[in-house]
């Protein structure tokens, strides 16, 4: 076997590549054949073993070039960075410069506008003229800030983040002549707050009763408690007018009727480590008023419900125990739900599946972490009565605790309208470690199906033979033809050098990523 170097100079780097850029203008063929290797050029098993040593020295060759490349794209690459910062930077246009702060703004509406004034004289003067990066108001900043973001935000639509704190009050009296530009308003409230006593009787509309709010697009309401119950109506009921309120977002909160019953598309409401169920002397609140609502919204298409260790309010009382409601929400049209926690998680699914009819639905994505109920038993108890799986056109499925869950073989046959199925399980494959789970699974792929897209997504059990076998039964079946694309994105059991090799299998239909 021809010894390997473990080391190569820039010399001899500098000489391979330029063979390199020959070879690709050639095509990859060199007096009149084809340097790539493209199967097996013995037919006699006895040169197997030769061969395979032979591709191995070759392969020990390559990762050798490939360290030192590395190498030197790593000593290049900081002095090549520092150009590009010195030189580059100043061959950009203000306008794109200006572009690139607003993209860089986080999803979480992070604030990073003052250091950005803080880089450079010509980074300052291009924030200070980009109104979207003063757009995001926050009571928690000192009231000459709020000022200074209010005039540098131009006429641009604001974000309006507030929470319980003592500065509440004089932060609503200064930017209410502004609510004509309000576009979002964030409210995060406490308990216990020094604001109980005003929010209890007269909710946030007590600092400001008459407020114009006519392009107002998004309510994002948080109550952060004590696990002991989910915050009632008042505490954030006001009389404003919302007639352009199209997103509402409910962190343990109950939502209001009055709120949702207009032109509201999108909603989403969660329960993290609360109780659903509240009881005293003077007020009783349960699911059912939750499901009734929904029941009024009748522009909402998209719909996200969310139950993470949620708990009972007192033991003793079974709170699902009620009459059926049948309430049917047609227009309907992405729903996602997401349940992670012990029984009183399972029971409101149990109840969502028996109280809500949304036929409409045509994109779904669940998300399960419970210790009795995973993914496809969830999906199986949802198409009773709450969808119809033939109008499915999206599925995205994770589980987090599932190790045995059979997605395939169990969900396309019944789907007759999925095109594009995502699956993220990481404890998971893709098909029963039981015999007839497999042969299952054979005989969906041998008829006809609408499958065009399949990810597979963190999924760190599937092997290389259940891949192999996937793509084995698409190619001898009906579907290979309609098939488009087999996403393969971080699973820990298919590397690099098989999915490298494993390309040719898939005609150009796999697309795959490996974890860093």
């Amino acid at each position: 076997m021809p010894l390997v170097p473990s080391y190569i100079d820039l010399t001899s780097l500098a000489t391979f590549c330029d063979a390199m850029e020959r070879l690709r203008d050639i095509g990859g063929h060199m007096e009149n054949v084809n340097v790539w290797y493209d199967g097996n050029p013995s037919n006699d098993p006895s040169n197997f073993l030769d061969e395979l040593k032979v591709l191995k020295t070759h392969k020990e060759l390559l990762r050798c070039l490939r360290k030192s490349l590395e190498k030197r794209i790593f000593r290049l690459q900081k002095p090549c960075n520092d150009i590009s910062r010195h030189a580059g930077i100043k061959l950009l246009p203000s306008e794109v410069i200006s572009k690139i702060f607003t993209l860089s703004l986080s999803e979480d509406r992070t604030c990073h506008s003052i250091p950005l004034t803080r880089v450079c004289q010509r980074f300052r003067t291009i924030a200070h003229q980009t109104p979207a990066l003063w757009t995001n108001i926050h009571n928690s900043r000192r009231l000459w800030e709020t000022e200074e973001y209010l005039r540098r935000s131009g006429s641009s639509a604001l974000n309006i983040f507030c929470d319980g704190n003592d500065s509440l009050s004089d932060f609503l009296t200064r930017v209410a002549s502004y609510s004509l530009r309000w576009s979002e308003l964030h409210l995060t409230l406490t308990w216990p707050s020094s604001l109980e006593d005003y929010f209890e009787d007269q909710g946030i509309a007590h600092y400001r009763p008459i407020l114009p709010l006519s392009n107002l697009n998004t309510i994002h309401h948080t109550f952060i408690d004590n696990a002991e119950n989910t915050r009632d109506y008042n505490y954030f009921d006001t009389p404003w007018s919302l007639p352009s309120l199209k997103h509402y977002v409910a962190v343990n909160v109950m939502p209001i009727p009055r709120f949702l019953s207009g032109g509201v598309t999108h909603c989403d409401l969660q329960w993290e480590r609360t109780a659903l169920l509240r009881h005293d002397d003077e007020n009783y609140t349960n699911f059912q008023s939750f499901i009734r609502t929904l029941g009024t919204m009748r522009a909402l298409k998209n719909l996200r419900l969310s139950f993470i260790d949620i708990l009972y309010s007192y033991e003793g009382h079974h709170w699902l125990a009620t009459e059926r409601l049948a309430t049917e929400i047609p227009t309907i049209e992405t729903f996602e739900l997401e349940g992670r926690g012990g029984p009183a998680v399972e029971q409101a699914m149990d109840f969502l599946a028996s109280h809500l009819n949304l036929p409409g639905v045509s994109d779904l994505s669940l998300i399960t972490e419970m210790p009795n109920l995973n993914a496809n038993q969830l999906l199986h108890n949802l198409s009773y009565s709450l969808l119809r799986l033939e109008r499915l056109r999206r599925l995205h499925l994770t589980d987090y605790s599932s190790t045995d869950c059979d997605p395939l073989a169990q969900i396309i046959p019944h789907c007759d309208s999925l095109g594009y199925m995502t699956l993220r399980l990481p404890k998971a494959g893709l098909f029963s470690t039981q015999l007839e789970g497999f042969h299952g699974a054979v005989d969906m792929f041998a008829n006809p199906i609408s499958l065009k897209t399949l990810t597979l997504d963190n999924c760190h059990a599937v092997t290389r033979d259940e891949l192999e076998g996937l793509v084995e039964m698409l190619r001898s079946g009906p579907n290979w033809n309609t098939f488009r694309r087999l996403e393969v994105t971080c699973c820990k059991l298919l590397t690099e050098d098989f999915l490298l090799a494993f390309e040719d299998e898939t005609d150009g239909k796999l697309i795959w990523t490996t974890p860093l």
